[in-house]
């Protein structure tokens, strides 16, 4: 065998042994890239999630706050209403002779004494 065989001869031996570690260090570096990248997009998605718990947690802080002033708006309507029947159920509350009750014909809707007793007794 001549010297140039010899050198490919071994050059053919050595390719795949070098070959075979440089894909090893490759796969490495891409591992730890992925690692890196999938840590980080991890962290993200965590990140992301807590801010729309929080932003949850606001929401339901409001909707409680919004449920006790209607509450308290209920409470109050209905105090009113009480107060109301009361009010229309007591005679003396309220001046009738004032307001004296329409007559049933030849009231004209554009006058101005037609509407009001007609709002007090009805």
């Amino acid at each position: 065998m001549t010297t140039p065989e010899i050198i490919f001869a071994a050059l053919a031996a050595c390719t795949p042994i070098i070959s075979m570690a440089v894909a090893i260090i490759v796969a490495r570096r891409n591992k730890d890239k992925d690692i890196k990248k999938d840590a980080e997009e991890y962290g993200s998605m965590k990140s992301d999630l807590a801010y729309i718990k929080a932003g949850i947690d606001d929401l339901k802080a409001s909707d409680k706050a919004k449920d006790q002033r209607l509450d308290t708006l209920s409470e109050h309507v209905a105090r009113l209403e009480g107060t109301l029947d009361a009010h229309l159920k007591d005679k003396n509350a309220h001046n009738y002779a004032k307001y004296p009750k329409p007559k049933q014909g030849g009231h004209k809707w554009w006058t101005t004494n037609y509407w009001l007793p007609q709002l007090c007794w009805a």
